[in-house]
């Protein structure tokens, strides 16, 4: 299949935009540049995941990441048609926010090492982590953070900028 798409590109009849795989969003499942039918087929294949809405994102519910509930799942695409942003609401409680924080912080240092970025605190009492994966070709940076709210809830996103810098770069 992925022959049979590489061809019709080749032959201008077909419009594909390139994926890229990502080590720091490999927990999500779905690669960069993805598209809206594939990323919602992977994310209904997630045990306990339910799709929500599609508005201007895709909202999912349910499942777990790295061992803890989800709330929301909401998925960005780039132009409308491929995958580029991930934000994740963890189910918490404010009593066990900081909790699920560090476990999700730790799980996540064991996986990419030493975060590239720390705040804790400077932004209105909120604390974050954040791991930037440089982009050959680009002068943005893929990004992943953990955040802890100053209203105790803790969210996970993943950014491809350095993607749609690429993209951008080769279709501009």
């Amino acid at each position: 299949m992925v022959a049979s798409l590489l061809a019709l590109f080749a032959c201008g009849q077909a419009k594909e935009e390139p994926m890229m795989e990502s080590q720091l969003g490999e927990f999500v499942g779905i690669e960069l540049g993805e598209s809206i039918s594939t990323a919602t087929e992977k994310m209904l294949a997630k045990q306990g995941v339910t799709f929500l809405s599609d508005s201007a994102d895709i909202v999912f519910r349910g499942g777990e990441l790295l061992g803890t509930p989800v709330d929301e799942w909401i998925l960005s695409f780039w132009r409308g048609e491929r995958f580029w942003f991930l934000q994740v609401h963890l189910t918490v409680d404010s009593a066990s926010s900081m909790l699920t924080y560090e476990s999700i912080r730790m799980a996540l240092i064991a996986q990419y090492g030493p975060p590239t970025d720390e705040d804790a605190g400077r932004l209105g009492g909120m604390r974050s982590l954040g791991w930037r994966e440089a982009v050959e070709g680009s002068s943005k940076d893929n990004v992943l953070s953990i955040m802890l709210t100053p209203d105790r809830r803790v969210m996970v996103w993943f950014a491809g900028f350095g993607y749609i810098d690429t993209v951008e770069g080769k279709s501009g």
